[in-house]
């Protein structure tokens, strides 16, 4: 399935994006503000694996015409501590050239639509209460912040974060 945006696609991710994916997360610039450190091609391959078969993960890359500049994804029943069984919504923009030009703001748009028509009634994220441009898009995009917690085994800088909803009921 291929979703569009005003100016970026949404297509699920593809084996040959992994490469992609991994290189941005060795970039301590990218990976500054998400719970993810580095990984290897092959741990990106099993997770690429053990995804195929999970209809409550899905995962798209971002492209920008056939250019892939991040990922986003949608997991259902998520087993959060605070919000079991709730959509969680996650998005990152690896390719540094892009941020800034509202390719964030549109793959979240695009998501949050797909995931209305689906029937999702409500949707959650996590962000780290200093990732200050995330938080922007997110609210521009209607999400509110729900509560501000602690997040211990974070291995970056992001253990406080906020967790935020937004919803169509």
């Amino acid at each position: 399935m291929k979703l569009t945006g005003k100016n970026i696609t949404l297509r699920p991710i593809q084996k040959k994006d992994l490469p992609i994916f991994v290189d941005w997360l060795k970039d301590k610039e990218v990976t500054r503000f998400i719970r993810s450190g580095e990984v290897t091609l092959k741990q990106e391959e099993e997770w690429f694996d053990s995804i195929q078969s999970d209809p409550d993960e899905v995962v798209f890359s971002i492209c920008l015409g056939k250019k892939v500049i991040g990922n986003c994804a949608f997991h259902r029943h998520r087993p959060d501590g605070d919000f079991p069984d709730q959509t969680f919504i996650g998005l990152l923009i690896g390719d540094k050239h892009e941020w800034g030009k509202g390719h964030g703001t549109d793959a979240l748009k695009t998501l949050l639509a797909h995931l209305q028509k689906i029937g999702e009634k409500e949707v959650y994220l996590c962000v780290s209460t200093k990732h200050i441009a995330a938080r922007r898009v997110y609210e521009k995009c209607g999400f509110q912040i729900l509560k501000k917690r602690k997040d211990p085994g974070c291995p970056n800088q992001c253990c406080e974060e906020y967790v935020m909803r937004t919803g169509w009921i």
